[in-house]
């Protein structure tokens, strides 16, 4: 693995070790394996922009597991939405190979925009960790939310609005909105105004020089603006719940889309390692012989860090040469 492994991501790392503890026994799987690398060895410009694409990539099967257990955070949507939005990416560059194994390869990438919309249009594009202060929805994508967040937002700025709403509307040019923790909000208007209160004001405070009133529609703002932040926090983690379950639903599709990315990514290392390190494509068959010129130890060859390595000839058949005995130091 040291001498093999050049992924860029997680998942292809972990299909590497796969493929090197459980080695193919199939020659047709075997040349199919080696096709793709060859092709890859071979479209070497295509696959150094791939490799700029695997980079940018999350852990997609670690975050599709989260999301389908219900623990995936604001962040871990983010990140899968600009891995998926990079896959056509990725499929197009593998498309243009002149290999029909690498293009199969991007064959096998399926079409995940329904997945990424989903996360697109609901979450903000760098998203806070937690839920702890919202943010984390998009605006305009809940008009009952950006209701409530305006309330949130815009408490202080409404108050002024009123103000000059209730001085057209009522003629008295000193009437004003204030709050305290007792009353809340309320209308004050000056003794020498009283007169022109409606009537429908409901009365809460009298003062030397002033009354304090209320109407139903002011005490209704009031409520919404003291609950606001935490209406709005609670309906950011109902609308982000939804997001999680409808992305659930494409987990099939998206496990599908890791399993195709680690696969190119796998391949494409080992096309890395056998363009720098000079490897051979081998010849398989059924035949009853093992035969390699010049052969090098690969991780010997590279423990040696410089020194020359010596290569060897093998060579094996059936019927009589089936066994090696050798001692001294080279055994």
């Amino acid at each position: 693995l040291s001498v093999l492994d050049r992924t860029e991501t997680p998942m292809g790392a972990r299909l590497l070790r796969q493929w090197v503890l459980y080695p193919l026994v199939s020659k047709e799987q075997i040349d199919g394996r080696l096709d793709a690398v060859a092709g890859l060895v071979g479209g070497r410009a295509a696959r150094e922009e791939a490799s700029g694409v695997l980079k940018e990539l999350c852990d997609i099967p670690r975050v599709v597991g989260r999301v389908a257990s219900g623990h995936a955070s604001p962040r871990d949507l983010a990140s899968l939405r600009r891995s998926l939005e990079l896959l056509p990416t990725l499929r197009e560059l593998l498309a243009s190979s002149q290999s029909d194994a690498v293009r199969a390869q991007a064959e096998d990438i399926p079409d995940v925009e329904e997945a990424a919309r989903i996360i697109r249009e609901a979450i903000v594009d760098s998203p806070p960790a937690t839920f702890k202060s919202g943010g984390v929805v998009r605006d305009g994508y809940s008009a009952e939310l950006d209701e409530v967040r305006s309330v949130a937002r815009e408490g202080k700025g409404w108050i002024g609005k009123l103000q000059a709403q209730e001085r057209e509307s009522t003629g008295i040019p000193t009437i004003k909105v204030g709050y305290n923790k007792v009353f809340g909000y309320y209308h004050e208007v000056t003794k020498q105004h009283v007169h022109l209160v409606p009537d429908h004001r409901i009365g809460k405070q009298t003062l030397v020089n002033a009354e304090r009133n209320v109407t139903p529609e002011l005490k209704e703002h009031e409520s919404r603006v003291l609950t606001a932040e935490e209406d709005m926090l609670r309906m950011e983690h109902e609308i982000f719940e939804d997001v999680r379950r409808r992305l659930a639903e494409h987990a099939t599709t998206l496990q599908d889309a890791s399993a195709a990315v680690a696969r190119i990514d796998t391949l494409s290392s080992l096309a890395v390692v056998a363009e720098e390190s000079r490897y051979v494509r081998p010849e398989v068959g059924d035949w009853n012989e093992l035969a390699i010129r010049d052969c090098r130890h690969p991780v010997v060859e590279k423990l040696l860090k410089g020194e020359e390595f010596v290569p060897n000839d093998i060579a094996f058949d059936a019927e009589s040469r089936q066994i090696l005995l050798i001692t001294g130091p080279n055994m």
